[in-house]
């Protein structure tokens, strides 16, 4: 599990602070203090299960959830453009055929 690890280190700011409110919110306490503890500090496994206070099989059930979770969270933010740009190409008819486009004059001469 050090990819997740490696994940965590490379969330920015932003997506880190996201993640660990929307872990608090839904009362993911011991989630959001492993995330904390695996983006903040440089501590062993055993020491971070001393720190939750679980057991092995709880620490490794602990990441198997948070990284499901951090999974969620970077896979909505890549939709969200691509629902965006699904929008647009859908309205494309809209766009070519209502649109007010002058015609040329007939007196003009190509």
């Amino acid at each position: 599990m050090a990819k997740l690890k490696n994940i965590i280190k490379h969330l920015s700011a932003q997506d880190y602070e996201r993640v660990h409110r929307h872990l608090m919110e839904s009362n993911a306490e011991k989630s959001a203090d492993l995330l904390r503890y695996m983006h903040q500090e440089q501590l062993s496994d055993t020491k971070i299960m001393e720190e939750l206070n679980v057991n092995t099989n709880a620490y490794y059930t602990l990441r198997s959830r948070l990284n499901q979770k951090i999974e969620e969270y970077l896979l909505e933010q890549i939709e969200s453009p691509r629902t965006d740009l699904l929008r647009k190409v859908a309205n494309i008819n809209e766009i070519v055929f209502t649109k007010n486009v002058p015609s040329p004059s007939p007196l003009s001469k190509n």
